[in-house]
């Protein structure tokens, strides 16, 4: 008589663990609308918000990722996970082409009215945080069917994108790095605290997000980065008053 197959080893994630993840995406997107409420939700609910195409993409997709980050983490689609891929392959080129193209719109608005080496110095950050999300996001998806290491990279894909919300919010806006580093440092301590070392994903991730955090400023003050930057620049007139 044969013996009946194994069945499949089921995969089960820790509550201290999924009590983490569920609180990192709720802080996330807590400081996403307190970042973004005065000068993007408040003015679109009441339909006094007028901007490009670009920056409305942008909101929606920035909105849709962190509303799945959270639903992700509280496991509200886990039987969705067809859909959830679905989203991801058409979300994360729009999150990176949308920002670029409203971190360009805005810089050559910016710089129009008041040209400054400092607003060419941001856009390169900015440019270099969606390197850090695309890499991260793209990441994330090619690790799906390793939980693990896809849900790392997924809070780091994240904070690479949360600096512009923190930025925002008066009381903490000026230590947004600091924020960010804050919660990278949270990622680091729950592996210590559920895993004998520390994940390659955040040790790696993390070294990376450091690296942008600390060297995006000095590279987009660089003579080369600012003759790059106003050529771009100089080329948008899409959204911009003609002179």
């Amino acid at each position: 008589m044969r013996d009946p197959a194994p069945r499949p080893v089921a995969h089960t994630v820790p509550p201290l663990v999924r009590r983490f993840y569920l609180g990192f995406a709720l802080l996330a997107a807590a400081l996403v609308l307190a970042g973004f409420t005065r000068t993007f939700f408040l003015p679109l609910a009441r339909r006094t918000f007028t901007a490009p195409w670009c920056v409305y993409i942008h909101g929606t997709s920035f909105f849709t990722w962190m509303t799945l980050l959270v639903a992700q983490a509280s496991l509200v689609i886990r039987r969705r996970v067809s859909l959830h891929r679905r989203l991801a392959v058409v979300l994360i080129p729009c999150m990176v082409f949308s920002t670029i193209a409203v971190a360009t719109w805005a810089t050559a608005r910016d710089y129009r009215a008041t040209p400054s080496d400092q607003a060419l110095a941001f856009y390169f950050g900015e440019l270099m945080d969606m390197v850090m999300f695309g890499a991260f996001a793209t990441g994330a998806y090619l690790t799906r069917r390793r939980p693990a290491t896809h849900k790392r990279l997924i809070l780091l894909a994240t904070l690479a994108v949360l600096g512009a919300a923190i930025g925002r919010i008066p009381v903490i806006g000026a230590g947004a790095n600091d924020v960010t580093l804050a919660m990278l440092g949270t990622i680091l301590v729950a592996d210590l605290i559920t895993l004998p070392r520390p994940h390659a994903a955040t040790i790696v991730g993390g070294a990376a997000l450091i690296l942008g955090i600390f060297t995006e400023d000095a590279i987009g003050a660089t003579p080369q980065w600012l003759t790059v930057g106003t050529r771009i620049i100089n080329h948008v007139h899409y959204g911009l008053p003609h002179n």
